[in-house]
């Protein structure tokens, strides 16, 4: 595969030191400006770009990994993934599905009896709709979090805020004790329904999570570094917050983390790390219907099935907190750009992870997109879609320029 590198100076604004003829070179100046601006004004610690557009990959990577130890930023850097985990977890799923193990209309109570006791908030005591894998690939199960701003949804994450977590299985058992914010299948809500499906996994295929994920997805994928636990303590970056101050201040390093300490356990609605780089050989996978350097992973039905919209018009705009995601519908496992969306093309399929990471996939172009820093700011989450928006400006053919 070829690669372009395209590396700037470490908080010093420079000019594109290469480009590629496939992208658009003033708008992808432009990204990277826009970017590495972010970073000089001490708004972000520092930042990595993959644009990669029918197999040439553009890099740009920029500011630090860790500002007081004066780490710069890199391609080995790690990143805490968060909800870009959930498109892993789907994956896995689909793999169970292909093999005959499940269905994607079954009745989660098939493998989780525990949702049978579960109701719907100031509901009747009995779930009329019965809640499928399918359901809870699309967040349309009823299962909530604090992410949802109903009165259900803060419910809760109050009631799980006083749980004792330590395990997937205690995760999965506090969960299914607080009430669905609807029935199954009547309207969607961002919650633990991917923690179910991590739970699905380890009963049908007999395996640790974190073991599924290393052998069917992991190792065929050449993922070497993804894991729910880092080994390369050096390279994990450090996360920032702004103070009342808007100076950005280091909340977890390497020294204090639960990646590194042992207290972050396998999950499916968020929890991996890695870096940019593995990240972007999964979704290489996904563009290419299921099959990574021969190996194929996923058939192509299962991906589009995956890339499709599964979430009524009745639903939408989908909210999380109080934010109206207008255009963006979700599939299974994978966010799904509509028509009416303000940024990129309709039938991309993108997540963010709240750190501050994000991926999108334009199957019609070719072209994977992957953004990543880490910061704990959830009102400053709109430059995800800043730069989608100017990640397909770059993406644009020769003749747009």
């Amino acid at each position: 595969m070829k690669t372009i590198s395209i590396l700037f100076s470490l908080l010093v604004p420079a000019g594109l030191l290469a480009q590629n003829q496939n992208l658009n070179p003033r708008a992808f100046e432009a990204l990277c400006q826009h970017f590495h601006t972010y970073v000089d004004e001490g708004v972000l610690p520092g930042t990595l770009i993959y644009i990669e557009k029918e197999g040439v990959l553009n890099k740009d990577v920029y500011g630090f990994q860790d500002i007081a130890r004066g780490i710069p930023m890199s391609e080995s850097s790690i990143f805490r993934w968060a909800s870009m985990t959930k498109p892993i977890t789907a994956t896995a799923i689909m793999m169970l599905v292909e093999a005959g193990k499940l269905q994607l209309d079954d009745a989660v109570s098939l493998y989780l009896p525990e949702v049978t006791n579960m109701s719907v908030y100031q509901g009747d005591s009995r779930v009329g709709n019965i809640m499928t894998i399918r359901h809870l690939l699309s967040h349309t199960s009823g299962i909530t979090s604090g992410f949802d701003r109903s009165a259900a949804g803060q419910a809760a994450a109050k009631q799980l805020a006083q749980a004792r977590v330590h395990n997937l299985k205690e995760l999965v058992a506090a969960v299914c004790s607080t009430q669905l914010a609807f029935e199954p299948g009547k309207g969607w809500a961002y919650g633990y329904s991917n923690d179910l499906l991590a739970c699905i996994i380890e009963r049908v295929s007999g395996m640790p999570v974190e073991q599924f994920f290393k052998q069917h997805i992991f190792e065929p994928l050449e993922m070497k570094h993804t894991a729910f636990q880092v080994k390369e303590v050096d390279a994990l970056t450090s996360v920032y917050a702004p103070n009342e101050a808007g100076e950005l201040l280091a909340v977890e390093t390497a020294a204090n983390s639960r990646y590194v300490n042992g207290q972050n356990f396998a999950r499916g609605n968020g929890g991996l790390a890695g870096p940019a780089s593995d990240y972007l050989n999964f979704c290489r996978m996904l563009l290419k219907g299921g099959t990574f350097r021969g190996r194929r992973l996923l058939s192509p039905e299962s991906v589009r099935a995956m890339m499709h919209n599964e979430v009524g018009e009745e639903w939408l705009p989908l909210k999380i907190l109080n934010t109206s995601l207008t255009g963006q519908g979700y599939g299974l496992g994978l966010g799904v750009l509509m028509p009416d969306a303000p940024f990129g093309h309709a039938g991309d399929v993108f997540w963010p992870g709240a750190l501050y990471t994000y991926f999108f996939i334009n199957t019609q172009q070719q072209t994977i997109g992957i953004f990543m820093t880490q910061m704990r700011d959830m009102s400053r989450m709109s430059m995800m879609g800043e730069f989608h928006d100017l990640a397909t400006k770059a993406c644009e053919e020769q003749t747009k320029r």
